[in-house]
């Protein structure tokens, strides 16, 4: 081989190592960005389980709050009933009374 030859034969070899240093380069940039697209994943998914605990929580105070809000409309409304019963007994009870005093008329007056 003449010098040419070296030389060139010194510059594909000087090439191919470049060549594999940048490949391996890449080869562990890759195995970061897996890495990295794993614990991405893993934030995420512990993210999405403490949105659904969060969630469900929130539904059960909300469940909660709507059972009391209910009982409490209950309350109420049977409070409301009861003084409609009474005031309609009292109604009654003052018409009868009329009624009865045009029936028979007291002897007072």
């Amino acid at each position: 081989m003449d010098i040419n030859g070296r030389r060139l034969a010194m510059k594909r070899s000087v090439i191919i190592l470049v060549l594999n240093l940048c490949l391996l380069g890449a080869a562990q940039a890759e195995d970061g960005v897996i890495d990295k697209t794993k614990s991405a994943v893993e934030r995420g998914t512990q993210a999405t389980i403490h949105g659904i605990k969060r969630g469900a929580e929130a539904a059960g105070h909300g469940i909660k709050r709507g059972a009391e809000a209910t009982g409490h409309g209950i309350e109420v409304g049977l409070s409301a009933a009861g003084r409609g019963i009474r005031r309609g007994a009292e109604a009654t009870h003052h018409a009868m009374h009329k009624a009865a005093e045009k029936i028979s008329p007291s002897s007072d007056g």
